[in-house]
């Protein structure tokens, strides 16, 4: 394994990133992982809540995802990158980030590992942006046809983009104004 990138947000437009090196750090973070009990229960949703991901960089490129979503006080949902399926946890995940001691950085929305779609909001009805999920029922149909481009540009061309429609704005977003949104 060549590093773990942990990141931490409540809200995705404000995620840090750390990114650990330590060969006793990634071990030890792989261990509390791997002995988190996990519970197949139902929890109710949270808003508000924080969430703390691990990305790991294999050897060879490959990438494996854990997130951790909590609900309460040391207690979340767990979610994998290989697995349409979560469980929850009563170990205490979240506090795998303030005990590594390594320079969080700001994370851009993009880095982000994406929490899979539940059975709730299948494929069909939710469209992403920046790591937000919106259902589909919220938007323009405007709106929709400008995220099918917008997603069909590479990250490049997406990065150049200077302005988004208006109900893709969240209450942190800043920057463009409405009047630019959709041209």
């Amino acid at each position: 394994m060549e590093d773990i990138e942990m990141f931490y947000f409540v809200n995705p437009a404000d995620a840090e990133k750390k990114v650990i090196t330590g060969q006793e750090d990634i071990e030890h973070i792989y261990q509390l992982l791997e002995s988190a009990a996990l519970e197949d229960k139902e929890t109710e949703p949270v808003a508000g809540g924080s969430v703390t991901s691990f990305r790991f960089n294999l050897s060879g490129g490959m990438t494996y995802e854990v997130i951790y979503s909590s609900i309460a006080a040391r207690s979340g949902r767990i979610m994998v990158s290989d697995s349409e399926k979560d469980y929850f946890t009563s170990s205490d995940i979240e506090s795998v980030w303030n005990n590594c001691d390594y320079t969080a950085e700001k994370a851009a929305e993009r880095e982000l590992p994406v929490i899979p779609l539940s059975e709730e909001n299948t494929e069909d009805e939710v469209v992403e942006f920046h790591g937000q999920l919106f259902h589909k029922s919220d938007l323009t149909e405007k709106t929709l046809k400008w995220l099918e481009w917008y997603n069909s540009l590479s990250q490049e061309e997406q990065l150049a983009v200077n302005s988004i429609p208006a109900d893709l704005y969240t209450s942190d977003d800043a920057g463009t104004s409405d009047s630019d949104a959709e041209e």
